[in-house]
């Protein structure tokens, strides 16, 4: 019988030799069961065959039983070695089929839980994308408004301010007393001041037509020697009061572009005014025109103070003068917009970069129609 994890057991003396065989089979016996069972430890299976050891070395001192010990023993120490180690190599796997086990069952906790992170995530970001869309939307139609409202209130601007400004033509011109000459600077200051407000509001006008696609463009060869000299003489006064030295008009390259003649006079005799407004006084405006390919190259170059590298991005941006808004000089910071609108327009590009003397130089390319 079992006692503490060991075997005790008695035969009588006169005990058959096929008693002791019965005996020591049910002894192997339980010790094999004891050690293929699944919940045996290796301290289980350990004490089975060190006790079934025990009991045949001690048989072995009986002399009937060593006849028959022998044998069995011989059988019995390679087996039960075999069971040991079939025991220890099961619990072995067991052990390491319960760690990944437990492994795996962390790894899927962790799993969910970054599959939990990752939905809520996509749907903030879903949620952002649809804010942000929506605030896109928001700004489209506030920037259609906005267009509409220029367009509408300058419409409405234009007319009056012809009646003033041919007003003040009429009373300068044909006034039959003669003006004093405070009179006549306040009148010269009107008409100025109507002109430049007039040239505003078509400005507007012209780039909400570019926005809204309904600029008319009629593009024909036009010989640059045409349109040059009267955008140089009507800034004439302009340089001449900051002693500024423009071009002479004469001696270019004999370029012929595709542009429309009245939209390129426009677009010159803006970037020729920025050179000379944003100019340093006694300061130079140079013009350079050459060929380059399929297209004319006009470079307008200043020696004024240039623009600083962290705002050359916004320099085409409508109604951005870049931090000049305070200074005294004229300026809606729509020009340089609307005359890149209006170069595309014709198929052409408009372009800023640094001039090598610290001044700067813009880039205008024309399709050639030579």
């Amino acid at each position: 019988m079992g006692c503490g994890g060991g075997l005790l057991f008695a035969l009588p003396v006169d005990a058959l030799p096929e008693d002791v065989l019965i005996v020591l089979a049910v002894i192997i016996g339980t010790a094999a069961g004891a050690a293929f069972s699944a919940h045996a430890s290796r301290q289980v299976a350990a004490i089975q065959m060190i006790s079934l050891l025990g009991v045949m070395l001690a048989g072995l001192d009986q002399p009937f039983l060593r006849h028959y010990l022998a044998p069995v023993l011989v059988f019995t120490v390679p087996f039960c070695l075999f069971l040991l180690y079939y025991t220890f190599r099961f619990n072995t796997l067991m052990k390491q089929r319960l760690t990944l086990q437990l492994r795996n069952a962390a790894l899927l906790a962790d799993l969910t839980a970054e599959q939990s992170r990752l939905q809520q995530e996509i749907a903030e970001r879903q949620r952002n994308a649809e804010a942000l869309q929506a605030a896109h939307d928001a700004s489209l139609r506030a920037a259609a408004a906005k267009d509409r409202f220029l367009s509408s209130v300058s419409h409405e601007l234009r007319t009056p301010l012809n009646a003033v400004i041919g007003f003040v033509d009429l009373v300068v011109d044909i006034w039959p007393d003669p003006l004093t000459d405070r009179q006549s600077r306040a009148l010269e200051s009107v008409r100025q001041s109507g002109r430049h407000l007039h040239a505003l509001v078509t400005d507007i006008l012209d780039y909400s037509s570019c926005l809204q696609g309904d600029m008319p463009v009629n593009c024909q060869p036009v010989l640059l020697q045409d349109v040059l000299p009267d955008c140089l003489t009507a800034l004439q006064p302009q340089a001449q009061r900051a002693a500024i030295q423009l071009p002479d008009g004469d001696g270019f390259y004999p370029g012929r572009v595709l542009a429309d003649p009245r939209r390129l006079r426009q677009i010159l005799f803006n970037l020729l005014g920025n050179a000379v407004k944003y100019n340093r006084e006694g300061g130079v405006v140079m013009l350079r025109i050459a060929p380059d390919g399929d297209m004319i190259r006009i470079e307008i170059e200043d020696s004024g103070v240039g623009i600083p590298p962290m705002q050359r991005d916004r320099l085409f941006e409508a109604f951005n003068r870049l931090g000049r808004e305070a200074s005294s000089i004229e300026g809606s910071g729509l020009g340089l917009a609307l005359s890149r609108r209006l170069t595309e327009l014709m198929g052409g590009t408009l372009d800023y970069v640094p001039a090598d003397g610290g001044g700067s130089l813009f880039i205008l390319a024309l399709p050639s129609a030579a």
